[in-house]
């Protein structure tokens, strides 16, 4: 499996947008850059992806072994490289400091076949795991940020008043 996965590693590196290929965006210095630049921001926001991260990186999941046949030290090496990938063409993931490395495996090969726009200005766009649920979230209950939002948001309606509004 070592074989494997060193190929698989130089596979993910040579499939990175070298820097000189990558979105180096344009200047929002004119009306035509700026409605290009609005356009960008409204196709992200509606949702309305043509492409596949498998599309756009050159992977499919049957390229990744299962979880039961690494090492965590491979498996390591693996999402490091598919990090180095997904960055390479301004995608980025935000999972929680100390997620086991079986989770975050699992989720960036499950995230091959989730759309996802790549557009022409500057800036990344983020591979969105979780879906504020705690109930299903993603990361497990140990590692679940949505909690600690929930509880923020009980937190902040503890203040509203009788009326429902915030007393600032």
């Amino acid at each position: 499996m070592n074989q494997y996965i060193l190929q698989l590693l130089e596979d993910m590196l040579m499939a990175q947008r070298p820097d000189n290929e990558r979105i180096a965006g344009y200047s929002i210095d004119s009306d035509e850059n700026l409605e290009r630049h609005f356009e960008d921001v409204e196709r992200y926001l509606s949702g309305d992806f043509e492409q596949t991260i498998a599309s756009v990186i050159g992977f499919d999941e049957v390229q990744f072994p299962p979880v039961e046949k690494l090492t965590g030290e491979q498996m390591k090496l693996v999402v490091d490289g598919f990090d180095k990938l997904l960055y390479s063409y301004n995608i980025t993931t935000d999972l929680p400091e100390g997620l086991p490395i079986e989770i975050a495996y699992k989720l960036l090969v499950g995230a091959l076949q989730q759309e996802i726009y790549v557009g022409d200005g500057d800036g990344s766009v983020p591979i969105e795991f979780c879906h504020y649920d705690p109930v299903d979230c993603p990361y497990g209950k140990e590692f679940c940020r949505c909690m600690a939002f929930d509880k923020d948001v009980d937190d902040m309606n503890s203040f509203k008043t009788d009326d429902g509004e915030l007393p600032f």
